[in-house]
């Protein structure tokens, strides 16, 4: 099957957001950047296609990058947060242009079939090549424990996206392997539930838990899938649990989930942390609220001695502040709108995902990944051209 150069394109892309440990530093930097600017220039006129949702994409990046120069004098940091900015607009840029002229499954299967290879060879390696999986600083193929546990739950919920599809979705050699929708979605079920014991062999609890939700969530009936597919739903469902977490009205106090996290996850010292973090972080935030601190700061590691916010929301206020956080969140609103029955049922499980994603990030700093990024693009253009795939 011959590849098209959209499809390259997409390879391409993909490629980047996740840098190959066994590479060298320059190398991996060097590909991203000629990348992000080929893509950038040669899908530029989608823009137009999109006019509303690349806006907030693009402001958001753009305070990314204001606020970096505004706080960092390193000039290498100032060009990562500039690349950061114009890779997100990519993302979206390049998925309008693949699915405004092909249809959807051909999109979802040349991602899947890139991230199902690293999936392959990062965890053909775990056979083979001594790890120690207690280390949370062990670094695998791909990155650490919290790169291999999303890219699998991300590349779970492609799988359910392609098994809506009723013709053959996989083939090689003239068809001799073939998935019809029925077996896909068996397919997608049991790899699903392989990634979980893939987050569970690289001692990745938020991982596991995340990618059991979305297995959960795939099995809802198809009411609860309308109600919880709406951007504002998503964005209010995290604005309550983060206010839970992080309020006067701590979640933490709760006993049964004291003893979920003390007891069955064994979490006590990173807890522990975390628990102080909490405590002490609206000080940092409440001197940068307005633009943050700037991308991917260590104003938390210089006065907290702790690595990171350890929670999504905490991260933007931190690096984006008040600003970088409502553009975000207005781009959850515009990308999670499925415009009839057929349109949600094609996204949904990208909406899955996106959930495991906001559980995840209440206690990583997960929702600027590449990956989440690509939910809302693949969200926004399929709900577009959902009813010209499937006629």
């Amino acid at each position: 099957m011959k590849i098209k150069l959209i499809q390259l394109d997409t390879i391409l892309l993909c490629l980047t957001f996740y840098e190959i440990t066994v590479l060298p530093h320059e190398v991996y930097l060097g590909f991203k950047y000629i990348v992000v600017a080929y893509i950038f220039i040669r899908h530029f006129m989608t823009i137009k296609k999109i006019p509303y949702l690349i806006i907030p994409v693009a402001l958001y990046g753009g305070v990314n990058v204001l606020s970096t120069v505004i706080n960092h004098a390193s000039q290498n940091m100032m060009i990562a947060s500039f690349v950061f900015a114009v890779q997100i607009i990519d993302i979206f840029i390049l998925t309008e242009s693949f699915l405004s002229q092909n249809p959807i499954e051909k999109y979802i299967g040349t991602i899947f079939g890139v991230f199902v290879t690293l999936i392959v060879l990062t965890d053909s390696l775990m056979l083979v090549k001594h790890y120690n999986f207690h280390d949370p600083a062990e670094n695998y193929l791909i990155g650490n424990k919290f790169v291999v546990s999303y890219v699998h739950c991300f590349a779970s919920g492609l799988a359910f996206m392609l098994s809506y599809k009723t013709e053959k979705v996989i083939s090689l050699n003239n068809g001799v392997i073939r998935f019809n929708g029925m077996s896909m979605r068996l397919f997608a079920f049991l790899f699903s539930a392989f990634s979980i014991l893939i987050c569970r062999r690289v001692t990745c609890s938020t991982g596991m838990l995340a990618g059991l939700l979305l297995f959960v969530l795939m099995l809802m009936p198809a009411i609860v899938q309308r109600v919880i597919s709406n951007g504002k739903i998503m964005l209010i469902v995290s604005g309550v649990i983060n206010f839970l977490l992080l309020g006067s009205y701590g979640i933490m106090d709760n006993s049964f989930i004291h003893n979920f996290v003390y007891g069955y996850l064994e979490k006590s010292t990173t807890w522990n942390g975390r628990l102080i973090i909490w405590g002490d972080i609206f000080r940092l935030i409440s001197k940068k609220l307005i633009f943050g601190y700037g991308f991917y700061t260590d104003i938390v590691a210089k006065e907290l001695g702790f690595g990171n916010p350890q929670n999504a929301v905490l991260k933007f206020l931190i690096d984006v502040g008040v600003v970088g956080l409502v553009l975000y969140a207005v781009i959850v609103w515009m990308s999670f709108k499925p415009k009839s029955a057929i349109s949600l049922h094609r996204i949904y499980p990208m909406v899955a995902f996106f959930y495991a994603m906001i559980f995840a990030a209440l206690v990583e700093i997960n929702l600027t990944h590449m990956i989440v990024f690509m939910s809302m693009a693949i969200a926004y253009s399929a709900a577009k051209y959902s009813e010209r795939s499937l006629a």
